[in-house]
């Protein structure tokens, strides 16, 4: 079993106190215009938070270990099965590519390009739990360098049985926050939703992990982007 997503409530109470009293500021002119715009937080929060979280991911994907952050389980991908078997839900949870290898992207600058990352296994590292069968999964990709969010991409739902593997694809767009350039940097997340709960809707730019309200994230960190046409 794996734990569940973030309590909001009290998230919301104190954060409704934080803007009661921004608003306070904000109207005696004493506030900052980017943290007074619109009552949200300020560009520079979420560039610190963004870097709180890259951190974490290079820490967990070189030690292939897990941490929390922000009310969320971030956990590094541990090494593919060298089995010609398809693995099977005992076997360790991994990602192909691997941190630091080359990372396919099919497409071009101009239309954008789609990455497939492979998902197989389902033991997380540690005595962080396995991945529940009928799980729902979403793929997420975002630059290493500077660490400026995440392109969501699609979902599916884990089979079910011994076949513990699935591909998931994500489009990076062009002009996106992503360079579609041979050699750029990238970073890659799977998001895990047991069974009893629902994938958010998201945006199509998120700003942190935790914004996808997931119960973990199997991160793999420094994929070099192979930019190529189909």
């Amino acid at each position: 079993m794996m734990p569940g997503g973030r309590a909001r409530r009290g998230q919301a109470a104190a954060g409704f106190g934080v803007l009661l009293a921004r608003a306070v500021v904000c109207a005696a002119g004493l506030g900052v215009l980017t943290s007074c715009s619109d009552g949200g937080s300020s560009g520079f929060d979420i560039a610190a938070q963004q870097l709180q979280e890259q951190e974490v991911i290079a820490n967990v994907a070189e030690r292939v270990d897990c941490e929390e952050l922000n009310a969320s389980l971030i956990c590094g991908a541990q090494m593919p099965s060298s089995s010609p078997l398809v693995p099977s839900l005992a076997e360790p949870l991994s990602l192909s590519p691997q941190t630091g290898e080359p990372l396919p992207c099919l497409g071009d600058a101009t239309a954008g390009c789609t990455v497939t990352v492979r998902i197989a296994g389902g033991r997380l590292p540690g005595a962080a739990g396995s991945l529940e069968p009928g799980s729902t999964l979403r793929v997420a990709a975002g630059p290493v360098d500077p660490p400026s969010g995440w392109v969501p991409g699609e979902t599916v739902v884990y089979p079910d049985g011994d076949a513990a593997q699935a591909d998931l694809r994500v489009t990076l767009p062009p002009g996106g926050r992503v360079p579609l350039l041979t050699g750029t940097l990238v970073r890659v997340a799977v998001l895990i939703y047991p069974p009893d709960m629902e994938a958010a809707q998201v945006p199509i730019m998120v700003d942190l992990l935790s914004d996808f309200d997931a119960a973990v994230a199997v991160v793999a960190n420094d994929l070099s982007l192979q930019v190529s046409r189909q």
